[in-house]
């Protein structure tokens, strides 16, 4: 395949994914002063307490199936497929049925032994099989993207997250429900696509598995499943503690901060879509897998200092403009934290691919684990006495801690280049440009975003320049695998 042809074929799949998730991003952009509106920052402090069970309970539930799926697709022949896919499916699904009839059950009476400010019946029951539901829509999901079946997956995707708007806007808005409209409607949203996931789902897997393919590797997810727990844990510590020492408007402000810096996940969202999926097929066809990877997590890690210094430098100029009343312009003091620790998982997440390509996955459990350390000793020792700073501060070396680990261990099971140097060039002239911006805040807000977006389209050009350029035609040249 040319160059030219890699352009067109990858800028298909860019534009599609990109498409798909810029238009939740952005829908979910502009309903924000709509729900500024009729929920209060304590309403959305609620919200984030009652995500401490979605948080919590995804990665447990998923059990591996997304990144087994994709790291095995293509090492299954045609005919072992629907096999592995339906047992998959099956064992995910009476493990997850028994675990949220356990939950549901034994929440009435300790729930509130874990979650003071909230109570389980009705706001934590609804999110309980909120995840339930939802979880299954991650087998089509995941199917979809290791075949690079964009339309389907935008399909699931925001067929899925439209209903949950149309649904959670009619009760908030309309039916003036507030708090308790709001995680109603995400249930009854994921209630009603939980029949559409199964449809799609035994589309590639068999309903009726054979015997002989009961032996789904294990091996592989097991370890993955242990590290959900953990990883679910480490999740929700800071909602935890949230809950046991500040007001509900302060966690409203925290979880609205996390949100508006979750734009940084965007790119990173993408890039996943095109890239796992791809990583995945090449080192099963045996393609020099650790020389693309080198190259693209530095591609990868450089180009995404853009959107995490936009994020924090446009945060005054987009919060002013959607809350000309102020009230929640407080937010904008925890952004700058949650986009650094978004950023740093992100790259943690891509440069740290190695265990699973290489087939093994027994130390992954000390990714989440060191994380929780790191973020507990925080935690002990400095709340109460700095409130939602130390919170902040665990997120981001919580989330440092995890990616070394990754990263270190990428490194010994999958050996590549890190290209430090240049990864250190360029966290260098983002903080330059970092500092500089967060000095301009002129009268006109609109002056002043624009100013600060020229400045960032500059860094983005600098970066590429001056940084990255040989090694993007690398990933390009005509020889690498497609």
């Amino acid at each position: 395949m040319t160059r030219k042809e890699k352009l067109r074929k990858y800028g298909t799949l860019l534009g599609g994914y990109g498409f798909g998730v810029f238009l939740n991003q952005g829908i979910n952009l502009i309903l924000i002063p709509f729900f500024w509106k009729v929920l209060t920052p304590e309403d959305f402090g609620v919200i984030a307490i009652t995500q401490i069970i979605t948080l919590f309970l995804t990665p447990i539930y998923l059990f591996g199936a997304s990144d087994t799926i994709q790291r095995y697709y293509y090492q299954w022949t045609e005919e072992e497929r629907p096999h592995y896919l339906g047992w998959f499916f099956w064992f995910i699904f009476s493990f997850t049925l028994v675990l949220t009839v356990i939950l549901d059950t034994l929440g009435v009476r300790y729930s509130r032994y874990v979650i003071t400010s909230v109570s389980f019946d009705p706001l934590l029951r609804y999110t309980l099989w909120s995840a339930f539901f939802v979880n299954f829509l991650s087998f089509p999901v995941a199917i979809s993207r290791i075949k690079q079946k964009v339309l389907t997956y935008n399909i699931l995707m925001n067929g899925s997250f439209l209903t949950q708007i149309a649904i959670v806007l009619y009760l908030v808005m309309h039916e003036k429900l507030g708090v308790y409209g709001y995680v109603r409607g995400f249930w009854i949203a994921n209630a009603i696509w939980f029949i559409p996931s199964l449809l799609m789902t035994f589309r590639d897997a068999e309903l009726f598995p054979s015997k002989k393919y009961m032996k789904i590797p294990l091996k592989f997810a097991a370890p993955l499943s242990l590290a959900g727990i953990f990883e679910g844990f480490s999740t929700v510590l800071d909602r935890y503690f949230l809950d046991k020492f500040l007001p509900l408007a302060t966690i409203g402000f925290y979880n609205l901060a996390r949100q508006f810096a979750s734009l940084v996940n965007v790119i990173n969202s993408i890039t996943k879509l095109i890239f796992i999926p791809y990583i995945y097929k090449i080192n099963a066809i045996k393609k020099n897998a650790a020389a693309v990877l080198s190259n693209f997590s530095l591609v990868y890690s450089v180009l995404m200092t853009v959107p995490v210094v936009a994020c924090c430098t446009l945060g005054y100029e987009v919060v002013a403009a959607l809350d000309p009343t102020g009230v929640y312009i407080k937010l904008i003091e925890y952004i700058p934290a949650f986009a650094v620790s978004f950023y740093i998982i992100a790259v943690g997440q891509i440069t740290g691919r190695g265990m699973d390509l290489a087939g093994t996955t027994k130390w992954v459990t000390l990714v989440p684990l060191a994380g929780i350390i790191v973020s507990l000793t925080v935690y002990l020792n400095f709340l109460p006495e700095y409130g939602v700073w130390a919170v902040l501060w665990s997120v981001l070396l919580g989330s440092l801690a995890r990616s070394i680990v990754n990263i270190i261990l990428a490194i010994k099971y999958f050996p590549r280049e890190l290209h430090i140097a240049k990864l250190l060039s360029s966290w260098v002239v983002a903080g330059v440009f970092y500092v500089l911006l967060m000095n301009v805040r002129l009268e006109s807000i609109w002056i002043s975003f624009a100013i600060k977006l020229m400045a960032i389209l500059i860094l983005a050009a600098i970066l590429v320049r001056f940084i990255l350029l040989r090694n993007i035609k690398t990933l390009l040249h005509p020889g690498q695998p497609d």
